[in-house]
């Protein structure tokens, strides 16, 4: 769309200065979401690769302290 733009208002140069004026803070906008979305999946990466071994042993803690809490109920 913006080399269609580009190729049609490439003859009259203040045309073209104002389309770029207009394109260029939407490009801007659009490349620093790109950047944030980028860090944020990679956030999201890393807090996954971290948190599931995290769960894992949580549920075995719990399930070990279950055990345990049963077998002493069972001893009194």
């Amino acid at each position: 769309m913006a080399l269609r733009v580009f190729r049609l208002l490439r003859p009259s140069i203040p045309s073209f200065h104002v389309s770029l004026m207009v394109h260029s803070p939407l490009i801007m906008i659009l490349r620093v979401l790109i950047v944030v979305f980028r860090l944020l999946i990679a956030s999201f990466r890393v807090l996954f690769v971290v948190v599931r071994p995290l769960i894992g042993v949580v549920i075995i803690i719990r399930t070990v302290g279950v055990h345990f809490s049963c077998y002493n109920a069972k001893t009194y």
